[in-house]
């Protein structure tokens, strides 16, 4: 116990010392702190028996300290407190669990005997994964003919290396959308603000959504990252992922060795799945390896690797049959030798549970041979249950991941007790149901919260009266399929008309089909399409998992192959099956269902008993080696794939990380509850870098999805003024307008916009529209700041600039000469050359941009009209622009030369209304990603080579500068 107490010390002179180390350093012993200590202690408390190795209790704690602090995040939450009460509640939970375990501490008793160095020796012993042990007395593996051997130290050494590289590799950075989405929900939290349970993005004084309202994976990150003093933006993009991915393989091989109990086998298994994600054989972007290594902070990812395998892990110990508590218990009772002797010796060993006591005494009572034998089969306490349904309880945080569990579970029950039929059997199979039907009723409720508010749009029952084609789709090599189809671009967020679909459905179900992720056969009927299947490692281990059918009664194994293979297949890919699904987790979230697949599992295991097996015939030595052999001769083959897969990882970040420090800055001086408008992506990162700023909108699906379906005209509307404020090149009466609307002055924009050089011009000097107020607040690393006051009557500058967005040329080019009769201006002079342009009077358009040019204003190249072009969310993301420094002459040298930065506008003025739709023909335009909600394709905010955007018309050039 006084070693216990010294350690807790310990670790809290390191919580306060934390913020003084290397931020790396920090976040992971607070992670340590936090998401390991609470549950390796319950761990000695529950399991105290010496069948786990280090690494097996490793891979438990993180789901037992998730499950341990659900309650008080959740109550956090609930009761609107902040992130100070979150850290009282944490140390008094972290001293109860100290205090309980102080039955638990004959191991730590028994090496205070003898010399320090002989206790140093046996704590090493006892807690180093790897270090020299006796090999476990385990039974022969049903899948070989052979004992399972001790594990060799290349094997030891390759898993290190394997670990090394998925941490490296995690820890690289990068927040994709929905981790942007999440830091807006976790800042306020992270600023130690009481959590009101309202909207912290948009400052409509919404609640929340239902699952974001007491999701306990919105407090914990923020937590550590306040704890070790790092910044959260750091925490969540490079920090937390490579711990995750650390415990995810630690969670990989606990559920290996509680399934096969062959370290060896752990071992090449979890070496083998790091391998194949960093290969990453798949033809889609967004797969499984890419969430791996760049999504697994969000919860969905969090749960799927981390805890989902240690939780069926869990379910599989607890469908064994057992006649006793634990392994311990087994060996003290067999230590006597006589009753006597063994009613002594448990009556005076504390650690011996009451249960065994009672099975001990039944044992000496007078009864009849059968109350001994119903005390032996029948008094077995349900720990296993207790500690399957504690492991699984962090799967509640999200219902996708509660249904892969309700989905595995029972099919694995359902097979232990088909092999082996006896009332024990069905019993324990009996109690894992009622752990999953347990956990169901958070989801179950959380989607009645959802249908009662969002089911316009998140829940169609049919797909009748959608803009939807019959035509023929390719489902298989070869393989044609009349299917529903939803030919022409992504569909723009637009007010609909009375009676028409919801846009943000139409966004949804386009990407869907034309990303290849859904199949529509009919209005009720669907499925996943085959092309999530369609990669070469996928199909083989699909091949490979019926032969799990051979080894099923004997195996464990193979039985968890069958549970996580067939019933994931016929739910989302059996046309009558999947539309049940589809309306209870959405038809968009019925890819998800291919996640749980153990691709590599398979692939692993095939390799594994195929290379043994020939080899243990001979008995020879060697054979020990042959896994770790392969494991080296597979990473060398796949060196080339493996450094693609990384310059893809690199390149692939959907939206910028964070804002420039200098920004934050700026935007921290403002006051709270301010209202910014500013362009698609910078509204994703503003909520995550400052709280309480509010934007005007954020992705797509995370805007409808904070709105209920009462109030989804303001989120289209919402989403219609951002992505016209995005294409906007200048001040006009719609900008204005969509200031006045949401009640914000506020414009934060990058510097290479042509509606920056406006802001910036009218701030400088507006004598030709002296009512309107423009005051530049900061000005810096890209970006620049203003506070906008709209005028009482539209000035003339303005009216001309509304014109010219309108395209009235003849009535923009009067406006602006009335503007210049009364002053002369840049802005004016420039609005009128393009007027004139537009009007094929090319010698007058240019003698107006000379003018302009003339006024010692700077007009910049507009590669970023749109927004920035490193940007892949940005209008122009994929543009082969070239950069160029900032030019000040207004004329190129012939009209027929490329234009200059102050002719950014096509000779034709018959261009279509919208230049920037999205091409057919798009080289990706058929790639669905089966982890991103949204396709990686263009659309109103993405486009791809050779198209361009800003203002309608012949603004613009169509073709690449």
């Amino acid at each position: 116990m006084s070693a216990i107490l010294t350690l807790l010390l310990l670790l809290s002179t390191l919580a306060h010392m934390l913020t003084w180390l290397p931020p790396a350093v920090a976040v992971g012993l607070a992670y340590g702190l936090v998401l390991l200590f609470p549950g390796w202690l319950l761990t000695r408390r529950l399991l105290p028996d010496s069948t786990l190795d280090p690494l097996e209790r490793l891979g438990l704690a993180f789901p037992f300290s998730l499950a341990l602090l659900i309650l008080p995040a959740s109550a956090t939450l609930a009761l609107h407190l902040n992130l100070s009460a979150f850290q009282w509640i944490f140390s008094g939970l972290t001293l109860v669990l100290v205090m309980l375990s102080r039955g638990q501490g004959s191991e730590i008793g028994d090496q205070r005997s003898g010399t320090w160095k002989t206790r140093i020796r046996r704590f090493l012993a006892s807690n180093l994964p790897f270090s020299p042990s006796p090999p476990l007395p385990l039974s022969p593996s049903p899948l070989l003919p052979f004992s399972p051997s001790p594990v060799s130290g290349l094997q030891s050494l390759l898993l290190l290396a394997a670990l090394v590289a998925a941490a490296l590799i995690a820890s690289r950075g990068g927040l994709d959308g929905d981790q942007i989405a999440y830091l807006g929900f976790t800042r306020p939290v992270f600023d130690d603000q009481p959590l009101t349970g309202l909207d912290p993005l948009f400052g409509t004084g919404l609640p929340v959504p239902p699952r974001a309202a007491l999701n306990p994976w919105g407090i914990i990150p923020a937590f550590l990252a306040r704890l070790s003093g790092a910044d959260l933006g750091d925490t969540l993009g490079r920090y937390l992922p490579a711990l995750l991915v650390l415990s995810a393989l630690a969670s990989l091989y606990t559920l290996v060795k509680q399934l096969t109990r062959r370290q060896d086998l752990a071992l090449f298994l979890t070496s083998f799945q790091v391998l194949f994600f960093l290969a990453a054989p798949f033809h889609r972007h967004g797969n499984l390896a890419y969430a791996f290594f760049r999504r697994i902070v969000s919860d969905k990812f969090m749960l799927l690797f981390v805890v989902l395998p240690v939780a069926l892990a869990l379910v599989h110990r607890a469908l064994q049959n057992r006649r006793m508590n634990s392994a311990s218990d087994t060996r003290r009772m067999n230590s006597a030798s006589d009753t006597p002797n063994l009613l002594k010796q448990v009556d005076g060993d504390q650690s011996v549970s009451a249960p065994s006591r009672l099975r001990a005494f039944a044992l000496n009572s007078s009864a009849s041979s059968r109350l001994r034998a119903f005390a032996l089969n029948h008094l077995s306490p349900p720990r296993d249950l207790l500690l399957a349904a504690l492991g699984s309880l962090p799967l509640i945080i999200h219902p996708i991941d509660t249904a892969f569990f309700a989905v595995a579970a029972s099919t694995l029950a359902g097979l232990t007790w088909l092999v082996r039929p006896s009332w024990a059997s069905l019993r324990r199979s009996l109690g894992v149901g009622a752990i999953v039907l347990a956990l169901l009723i958070v989801p179950f409720l959380l989607r009645q919260q959802v249908a009662e508010t969002r089911s316009a749009y998140l829940f169609p029952a049919s797909f009748a009266n959608l803009p939807l084609q019959q035509a023929p789709e390719l489902v298989l090599p070869f393989v044609w399929q009349d299917a529903l189809q939803m030919p022409g671009p992504q569909p723009s967020i637009v007010t609909p008309p009375p009676g028409a679909p919801n846009p943000f459905l139409l966004y949804r179900l386009w990407s869907q089909i034309n990303g290849q992720g859904l199949l529509i056969f009919s209005p009720q009927s669907y499925m996943s399409h085959p092309d999530l299947l369609w990669d070469a490692g996928t199909l083989l281990a699909l091949l490979l998992a019926p032969l799990a059918l051979l080894r099923v009664r004997r195996s464990p194994l193979a039985r968890f192959i069958l549970a996580t293979t067939v019933p994931f297949l016929l739910i989302a890919f059996t046309p009558w099956l999947a539309p049940l699904v589809g309306r209870v987790v959405t038809p968009w979230m019925l890819y998800r269902f291919t996640w749980p697949l153990p691709i590599a599992l398979i692939l692993g295991s095939a390799l594994f008993f195929g290379l043994q097996s020939p080899v243990s015939r001979l008995r020879s030595p060697i054979s020990r080696l042959l896994p770790s052999a392969l494991l080296i001769l597979l990473t060398l083959l796949s060196l080339p794939a493996i450094q693609g897969r990384m310059q893809t990882f690199a390149a692939t970040l959907d939206v910028p990380r964070n804002l420039p420090a200098s920004v934050v800055t700026a935007l921290r001086q403002l006051p709270n509850d301010t209202v910014i408008l500013s362009d698609y992506a910078t509204n994703q990162v503003i909520p995550a870098a400052v709280s309480r700023r509010y934007v005007v909108a954020h992705r797509y699906t995370t805007t409808s999805e904070e709105f209920p379906a009462a109030r989804q005209a303001e989120a289209i509307q919402r989403a219609q003024d951002v992505d016209a404020f995005t294409r906007a090149r200048f001040v006009d009466g719609p900008l204005l307008d969509t200031l006045a609307r949401y009640q914000t002055d506020l414009i934060l924009l990058r510097d290479g916009r042509t509606l920056a050089w406006q802001l910036r011009t009218l701030a400088a000097s507006s004598p030709a529209a002296p009512d309107l107020q423009v005051t530049r607040l900061f000005a810096g690393d890209g970006f620049e700041l203003y506070r906008v006051i709209s005028p009482t009557a539209p000035s003339l500058v303005i009216t001309g600039n509304t014109l010219l967005a309108e395209q009235r040329w003849a009535e923009a080019a009067a406006t602006f000469r009335r503007a210049l009769a009364a002053e002369n201006s840049a802005i004016a002079w420039y609005g009128l050359g393009q007027a004139l342009f537009a009007l094929s009077d090319l010698d007058a358009a240019r003698d107006a941009l000379v003018q302009a040019a003339g006024l010692g204003t700077e007009i910049r190249d507009q590669r970023s009209e749109t927004g920035y072009s490193e940007d892949e969310n940005s209008p122009v993301s994929g543009l082969p622009f070239s950069p160029s420094p900032l030019l000040r002459s207004p004329v190129s040298p012939s009209p027929l030369l490329p234009p200059s930065p102050l002719l950014p506008f096509s000779p034709s003025p018959l261009a279509p209304l919208l230049p920037f739709s999205p091409s057919p023909l798009l080289p990706f335009s058929g790639l669905r990603s089966p982890i991103s909600d949204h396709p990686r394709q263009p659309g109103p905010h993405r486009r791809g080579p050779g198209q361009t955007g800003g203002c309608p018309g012949p603004l613009r050039p169509r073709g690449r500068r």
